[in-house]
């Protein structure tokens, strides 16, 4: 096991390898990753089959391969529509690969766009902790909070921007490294006329206090296990869902 870990920090930390990452989305990791899907992240997809309706429109944003729009996309079935976005050209292009089929019958569609608060129409990304491919962001530090040097300039959009003002959602999950703030602020529109359940990972603790946003229009929290999350909580849950009551 010592040896296999040893491989993938060899593997990440390779200044060529990261490049071919950067540029054409090769990883030999990726594959294995999404052969293993249905071993991924079991809790998030339990709450994914609990709370997820046929039918639904989904919006999953920093999707990375597309693991969990692939969740999404089984749950909501062949009525259903899940509208990903991923900031990280590799990322986009293998989730695209991925779900061919899905994306052809029309119940995918995958979106190489930053999604922040909409004040700009391209961002800078900046690598997370030794580039891996899952966290690539837009705050300018890593999961740590060490500053990192931008990377990559991509194209931005913002929910409230990118969709129209009919435009009807029934759930959103964001996983943005720590920019959860500014996406929700650049969705305030299509949250308050849609009031979609919203599954967000808060990965410091200014994307927990953004979640006043949803706490000001009659939202409430819950863990994954459905306990209720008190609103003045000041510990920092890492993910939970939120519910407008």
């Amino acid at each position: 096991m010592k040896m296999i870990l040893n491989f993938i920090l060899y593997l990440n930390r390779s200044k060529s390898l990261r490049k071919l990452n950067e540029l054409i989305g090769w990883h030999p990791l990726r594959n294995q990753a999404w052969a293993n899907r249905q071993n991924y992240e079991p809790e998030v997809r339990g709450i994914i089959k609990k709370i997820v309706n046929k039918g639904w429109v989904c919006i999953d944003i920093g999707s990375n391969i597309g693991i969990v729009t692939d969740m999404l996309a089984v749950q909501t079935g062949p009525h259903g529509l899940v509208i990903a976005f991923e900031a990280f050209k590799a990322n986009a292009k293998q989730s695209s690969k991925y779900l061919k089929k899905e994306i052809k019958a029309g119940n995918i569609k995958v979106n190489n766009l930053a999604v922040s608060d909409g004040c700009s129409d391209h961002l800078w990304l900046y690598p997370g902790r030794n580039s891996a491919a899952g966290e690539w962001n837009i705050k300018g530090h890593d999961l740590n909070g060490n500053k990192t040097q931008a990377r990559l300039k991509v194209n931005s959009t913002s929910l409230d921007t990118f969709f129209s003002k009919d435009f009807k959602v029934n759930f959103i999950q964001i996983d943005v490294e720590g920019a959860g703030g500014q996406v929700l602020k650049g969705a305030k529109g299509i949250i308050e006329k849609s009031l979609p359940i919203i599954l967000m990972e808060f990965h410091d603790e200014y994307e927990w206090d953004a979640r006043k946003q949803l706490l000001g229009i009659g939202y409430h929290f819950y863990n994954l296990d459905g306990t209720s999350i008190e609103d003045n909580e000041t510990n920092r849950v890492y993910l939970c869902y939120a519910v407008h009551q």
